[in-house]
């Protein structure tokens, strides 16, 4: 009989947040962002709404003109609704769809 010594291991791991002040944004506030254009943004990072479509990346960050903190979403090929045929034009590549979905996912805070 092979015997092996038993280990117990520590694992961590990093959560980044978004906060304003003292305070961490909540999904509620997210959700009352206003929308602005991928190149128009600082991106902080990519969040998951519950109502998350598949194919779309959601992204928060700071406008680079005024540095208000805004929403944006980038849609990529696997993109799923009804409405795709509107949006064809702003599909973005496989590339960039890789380097979004490498940003830091942001964890919201719930309502207390």
């Amino acid at each position: 009989m092979n015997s092996k010594t038993a280990t117990v291991e520590t694992l961590t791991a990093e959560v980044q947040v978004l906060m304003i002040g003292s305070r961490q944004v909540t999904m509620s506030v997210y959700n009352q962002l206003d929308w602005a254009e991928l190149d128009k943004i600082e991106l902080f990072g990519r969040v998951r709404p519950r109502e998350a479509q598949r194919g779309i990346i959601y992204l928060v960050g700071k406008t680079t003109d005024t540095g208000q903190l805004v929403r944006s979403r980038a849609l990529t090929e696997s993109m799923d609704t009804p409405f795709r045929s509107m949006w064809e034009n702003k599909i973005i590549s496989s590339a960039e769809a890789e380097r979004l979905s490498a940003l830091p996912l942001i964890v919201l805070a719930g309502l207390r």
